[in-house]
């Protein structure tokens, strides 16, 4: 899809009669798209916004912080 969401989104529209947009996003602190207020532009769709934030990185990095655990 374009590089611009909101176009991305339109594109999708146009060829496909979605009944739900899903956005995934990293966390509030690390979004650009939701300081862009990308969720919020996004209901001028007219159809329902399922907005999922992804934990991915978050699970990673507390992988390397935690010590190896003993096989029991």
């Amino acid at each position: 899809g374009d590089a611009d969401p909101m176009l991305a989104i339109e594109d999708a529209l146009a060829s496909f009669p979605a009944d739900e947009i899903v956005i995934a996003t990293l966390p509030l602190d690390r979004s650009n798209w939701i300081e862009r207020g990308l969720v919020e532009k996004a209901a001028r769709f007219g159809i329902p916004i399922a907005h999922l934030v992804s934990s991915y990185d978050l699970l990673e990095e507390a992988d390397r912080t935690e010590p190896a655990r003993a096989a029991a």
